[in-house]
């Protein structure tokens, strides 16, 4: 599988480079990352805050082999686990907030934006926008709860090196997404996921409640059943959690 890296100094969304060259390039994955963005963006169009130079920004381009649209998610699920489980070479605690953003403990270490174009019944080309927090250490937004990878170990890790892991560790999913095993993806997902056990404090557009998850479907739907026994599913941004 040929990988090919474009670095630009700045830009202005690394997915908005990708997009524009999703229909004319054959690469079979093709990564464009920065310094800086200047109008990067995330879930929704949320900012990512990020420090000029010290975290890692990034998007890949695949052209998934008859990936049937009902089942796009599990590209989404793949580069979770790609980052998590490189960032567990550094540290213990990563795991993934649905629908893929990378948690240590309860702070946010990572974010994705999946972009995609349809070819008939199938994904076409996906982009896959990354930001993953490496060397900064403040944050100066009204985010939540953002972590850094030196917030966590004390010590600069090479943006360059945990950029080639990841996508290294990607390529190998998009192999097994190649021969249409999704359940063996989804069953790792579902092992990572972030408050996977137990009953916790969410909210949606009713008010707050108490739910565990039960299920994570490859088009993306999560499914949760609340303490009074009732079943509930979510697209993204239709829940949350409260902390």
């Amino acid at each position: 599988m040929r990988i090919r890296k474009v670095y630009l100094e700045e830009t202005v969304s690394t997915n908005d480079v990708l997009l524009n060259a999703a229909d004319g390039d054959d690469s079979d994955i093709l990564v464009v990352y920065t310094d800086y963005q200047t109008h990067g963006r995330g879930q929704g169009g949320n900012g990512w805050e990020s420090e000029r130079g010290k975290n890692l920004l990034f998007s890949i381009l695949l052209h998934p082999v008859e990936l049937e649209i009902d089942c796009w998610f599990v590209l989404s699920m793949a580069i979770a686990l790609s980052i998590r489980k490189v960032l567990g070479e550094y540290a213990d605690g990563f795991v993934v907030k649905w629908p893929n953003d990378i948690y240590w403990h309860d702070k946010k270490i990572s974010g994705t934006l999946m972009e995609s174009k349809i070819k008939g019944k199938t994904i076409g080309s996906c982009v896959l926008g990354c930001g993953v927090d490496i060397n900064q250490q403040t944050f100066l937004s009204d985010a939540p709860n953002p972590v850094s990878l030196y917030n966590i170990i004390g010590v600069d890790t090479y943006t360059s090196e945990v950029l080639d892991k990841i996508v290294a560790a990607m390529a190998k999913y998009v192999e097994i997404v190649g021969k249409h095993d999704y359940e063996c993806i989804k069953e790792e997902y579902m092992q990572v996921l972030y408050r996977r056990d137990g009953y916790h404090n969410y909210r949606d557009k009713d008010g707050a409640f108490r739910a565990k998850i039960c299920d994570v479907a490859l088009d993306g739907i999560i499914t949760m059943e609340d303490d009074g026994g009732g079943i509930r599913r979510y697209s993204f941004k239709e829940v949350s959690c409260i902390f």
